[in-house]
């Protein structure tokens, strides 16, 4: 009965300790997350405002050339790159660019920037999400970026766009594999944790139950075998003075 009480428990113990080790995981998880959120938005707000302070002037003349739609791009990204490559300098964890919905084409990105890039994208991509709602907006987890040999980010887009009149939209992301990662190895710690502090006490009770008993039970054999020698040793006694041969020996005592 006791052995089954504490297997019993015993399961009871694993199951809480997978419960809330996963209960952790998935806590820590939406708190990094969040701060991934906070941290890229900071980012992309930080690019549309530099490129509103030194370029404003310079991105709406560029459409006033008689110059080709590429033209134009490429006469911007000569402008713009440099400051895209400083800011990806500081902050070399995140992708950046700048896209131009007049020419229908990124004009500046970082990192890795090859002028190749220098290209439409399908306008199905959520990256276009924000011309619509006139906001920034955040695209889901598991989007893959077009430039991060399809890597899991968390990417924001800012409308950019002077006296209301919408020219295109800076985006800012950032990888969150290793947000998984590192959240998985702390939940393996926790869960580390959890069995420690549930099973050593469990298993010390345990040993000291079973230690106890094994007393008890040495302790009342012992008992046992004593009384049963009492009573062998009683039986021997009244044997021997009821016997015969005791009364004989009384009587030639007397003469």
């Amino acid at each position: 009965m006791l052995k089954t009480t504490y297997l019993v428990i015993a399961y009871l113990l694993i199951l809480m300790t997978i419960i809330m080790s996963f209960g952790f995981y998935y806590t820590a998880l939406k708190y990094k997350l969040s701060e991934r959120r906070l941290e890229v938005m900071s980012e992309a707000m930080r690019l549309n405002i530099d490129l509103k302070t030194f370029y404003r002037d310079i991105i709406l003349q560029a459409d006033d050339t008689k110059a080709s739609s590429t033209e134009k791009v490429i006469a911007l990204n000569l402008i713009l790159q440099p400051l895209f490559n400083e800011i990806s300098a500081q902050y070399p964890n995140y992708g950046i660019g700048y896209y131009d919905a007049r020419f229908d084409s990124v004009v500046a990105k970082a990192p890795n920037f090859e002028p190749s890039m220098l290209q439409s994208i399908p306008r199905n991509y959520p990256y276009f999400n924000s011309y619509k709602s006139g906001k920034l907006e955040f695209i889901e987890e598991d989007y893959t970026s077009v430039w991060w040999n399809r890597k899991k980010v968390i990417s924001v887009t800012i409308p950019f766009s002077v006296s209301d009149n919408l020219i295109g939209h800076v985006w800012a992301n950032i990888k969150t594999d290793d947000v998984y990662e590192s959240v998985f190895r702390y939940s393996l710690v926790f869960s580390g944790v959890l069995s420690v502090i549930f099973f050593v006490p469990f298993a010390v009770t345990w040993f000291m139950t079973g230690k106890l008993r094994k007393q008890l039970s040495t302790f009342a054999q012992s008992i046992l075998k004593n009384d049963g020698a009492h009573i062998v040793a009683s039986k021997q006694v009244l044997m021997v003075q009821h016997s015969p041969l005791n009364y004989r020996s009384i009587v030639l005592q007397l003469l």
